[in-house]
């Protein structure tokens, strides 16, 4: 009986960025996004409401730690600067299945991993 044994190179991206710096850019994104409304109309108050319960429930998210569901959520062109946004989009591009990629948030001592198939966009 012979045993054959192949061996397989993961090639791994990281993508380091604080908790601080996300957060900030998920503000600067829904600033954005209010600052669109004319909110003396009533269906205009409306979606911004939706629109700001989108926004509070997802820093919510991410102060609990749950950084993967926000971007799983597809925030992820939200949250991230316009560099790491490319070399996600380009990993997402390419389908190597021996290619990884994570993001790491970096949070008060803690870091926090998302896994490439969390991150959405």
């Amino acid at each position: 009986m012979s045993i054959k044994t192949t061996t397989r190179t993961i090639t791994k991206t990281i993508i380091e960025v604080t908790e601080e710096s996300i957060k900030e850019r998920m503000a600067d994104s829904f600033r954005d996004v209010f600052a669109d409304y004319d909110i003396t109309q009533a269906c205009e108050r409306e979606s911004y409401e939706a629109d700001w319960n989108r926004f509070t429930d997802n820093m919510e998210q991410m102060d609990r730690g749950l950084f993967a569901q926000v971007f799983k959520e597809g925030y992820t062109y939200m949250l991230m600067n316009f560099k790491d946004q490319e070399v996600i989009e380009k990993f997402h591009q390419q389908k190597n299945p021996d290619a990884e990629l994570e993001v790491h948030v970096l949070s008060k001592g803690t870091t926090y991993v998302v896994k490439s198939q969390d991150i959405n966009y």
